[in-house]
């Protein structure tokens, strides 16, 4: 299965002021990804409601990753 992320404009802007996070945000996106291909691995992951709902959030120390989950038929 092939993944894509895209980034929204507000968060590439901080990525571009906060280098260093980027490798933790990699990190954990990866992780999700080995997680929903079925592997146990340790992540902070939740599924968002209300106003939200259809988003999860992923949680690192103080960073919050929200993200949307889109499935590409090829």
């Amino acid at each position: 299965m092939n993944w894509t992320i895209e980034f929204s404009r507000e968060a590439d802007k901080f990525l571009r002021k906060n280098p260093g996070i980027e490798k933790v945000l990699l990190n954990e996106i990866k992780k999700l990804i080995r997680k929903l291909n079925g592997e146990t691995v340790s992540i902070n992951f939740k599924k968002l409601h209300g106003e939200w709902s259809g988003y999860y959030r992923i949680r690192k120390n103080n960073i919050r990753i929200i993200l949307t989950i889109k499935k590409h038929i090829a």
